[in-house]
């Protein structure tokens, strides 16, 4: 029999509880997802240098990889786009 998962919210965003066999098995993946997960959840909240140091770290020189987090990012987080730009001189 297992342990019944329960949804946890965190900042907006719902995560699902894993069951403590699931850690057993393989702690690094899951440490890893849940790590991410909160990261995600809590990326808006992270001073600009700490989101370019999570992001560089993740995509570690793979540009592929690199556009789509990008794109994921801007897609999902207001306070990663780009700041308008100007229409005219100053």
């Amino acid at each position: 029999m297992g342990v019944a998962r329960q949804p946890m919210k965190v900042s907006g965003a719902v995560f699902e509880q894993r069951s403590p066999m699931m850690m057993i098995n393989n702690p690094t993946h899951e440490f890893e997802r849940l790590l991410g997960n909160a990261a995600l959840a809590l990326w808006s909240d992270f001073p600009r240098d700490v989101q370019e140091s999570l992001f560089e770290t993740a995509v570690a020189g793979d540009v592929i990889v690199r556009n789509h987090l990008a794109s994921y990012l801007h897609d999902h987080h207001p306070k990663t786009t780009h700041p308008a730009k100007p229409t005219q001189l100053a």
